[in-house]
C-alpha cells in the first residue's frame, strides 16, 4: 500500500475510528518505550513530541487534532493553549528534537509503523494532509 492510499483511507475514517487507530498505535509505541527503559515522564514527553511532530507539521494544531488528542489521552486538564505552547517549545528545541529523532531512527520497522499510524489519525483529523505532514512520514520511514 502506498502512502497516498493510506492518506486516502485515513481521510475516510470516522472520528471513532481515528480515536481507535491513534489509541491502539500509541499503546504499541508506549509499550515499546517502556520495554526500552523509558519511565512514565519520558514516555509522556515522547507521545507529546510525536503528536506535535504530526499534528503540528502544518504549522497549526487544529481543533479537530486537539479533540482527537484529548480523546486518545484522556488528558482533559491540559488546555489547548498549554499544549500548543509545549509543542512549539519542543519543535524549537533543536537538541530535544535531535534526541527524539535519534530514538525514532533506532526503532524497528514495526514500531516506526505504529508511530506512523498514530500520526496518520492526527493528520487526517482535520481532513487536510499537506506536503509538510507527508514529509514527517518520509522522515520516520526513511
Amino acid at each position: 500500500m502506498t502512502l497516498e492510499e493510506l492518506y486516502s483511507q485515513a481521510k475516510r475514517l470516522s472520528r471513532q475510528e481515528k480515536i481507535n487507530l491513534a489509541g491502539n498505535s500509541g499503546v504499541k509505541v508506549l509499550e515499546y518505550l517502556k520495554s526500552r527503559g523509558f519511565d512514565g515522564e519520558k514516555s509522556f514527553k515522547f507521545i507529546l513530541y510525536l503528536t506535535a511532530l504530526f499534528a503540528g507539521a502544518d504549522g497549526d494544531l487544529s481543533s479537530e487534532e486537539w479533540d482527537l488528542f484529548i480523546q486518545v489521552t484522556g488528558m482533559k486538564d491540559l488546555t489547548h493553549a498549554k499544549f500548543k505552547e509545549a509543542f512549539q517549545g519542543f519543535l524549537g528545541d533543536r537538541e530535544f528534537v535531535q534526541s527524539m529523532d535519534d530514538v525514532i531512527d533506532s526503532w524497528p520497522d514495526e514500531i516506526k509503523g505504529a508511530a506512523c499510524y498514530y500520526g496518520l489519525a492526527f493528520i487526517a483529523a482535520d481532513g487536510v494532509i499537506d506536503s509538510r505532514e507527508r514529509a514527517v512520514f518520509e522522515k520516520i520511514l526513511g
